[in-house]
């Protein structure tokens, strides 16, 4: 799956998950780049290349799809940043900003699990309980490539109408 296709996808969850909290344009911020952290296993990802040293790393301890795309790296990086979470809910404790950092963490979540099954979507497919578990593939195969750019420019189109909604 392409990486503006994880990120326009995680625009649109972000936008719509911090609608309720006024702000869907930094949801749609969070979640866009919260939708490519999985992608830290591969070095030639649009991620990989801002931290090439750390994906270096991943990759060579890992793999690609391997470890680091399933759902046990999901609640391990889930738990990481729900204690930074709390941690920023004790420094700035008012319900606002408790409600804000509530519905980002929930967002963070939602788009690492949302990764996982836009990369089921492709040839290739994904094991997400590595190396137990069934390998799972949905309907994308190369003559299907097609759909992943309507579903990009869906999830664009899509994303600029809540935040336009909300103006």
């Amino acid at each position: 799956m392409k990486d503006l296709t994880h990120a326009s996808a995680g625009a649109l969850v972000g936008a719509a998950v911090c609608l309720a909290a006024g702000c869907p344009v930094v949801g749609a911020v969070v979640g866009g780049i919260a939708a490519m952290i999985p992608d830290l296993d591969m070095p030639t990802s649009g991620i990989g290349r801002r931290f090439p040293y750390l994906s270096s790393l991943i990759h060579g301890a890992f793999g690609h799809r391997k470890h680091f795309h399933t759902v046990y790296a999901c609640a391990a990086i889930s738990l990481l940043l729900s204690m930074i979470v709390v941690g920023l809910c004790f420094i700035f404790f008012n319900s606002s900003v408790v409600v804000f950092y509530a519905l980002l963490a929930c967002t963070l979540v939602s788009m690492l699990l949302g990764h996982l099954g836009l990369d089921m979507a492709t040839r290739s497919g994904l094991q997400p309980l590595h190396p137990y578990g069934p390998h799972f593939k949905w309907f994308f195969s190369d003559e299907h490539r097609h759909w992943e750019s309507i579903m990009t420019v869906g999830f664009i189109a899509l994303t600029i109408i809540v935040c336009i909604v909300h103006l």
